[in-house]
């Protein structure tokens, strides 16, 4: 059983990769940890148009955008 019940993760760099596309391997280890019960929050500068592609998925329920604003 997984400790975590939240983890925020950077998009730029770090979820997505510089062709701005989400990897297999990070949409799999996504759906993984939710069914787990943890919530995936990802958190950027950008605003939130600029994320779509990002908070569509039914993974996320949270977002942190527009640094925090």
């Amino acid at each position: 059983m997984n400790s975590y019940k939240l983890i925020a993760c950077d998009i730029d760099g770090t979820l997505i990769g510089s062709d701005m596309s989400l990897s297999k391997e990070n949409r799999q280890a996504m759906k993984e940890l939710t069914k787990q019960g943890v919530l995936i929050v990802p958190i950027t500068g950008r605003a939130l148009s600029e994320m779509e592609d990002i908070y569509n998925l039914p993974e996320v329920r949270y977002v942190i955008y527009s640094n925090g604003s």
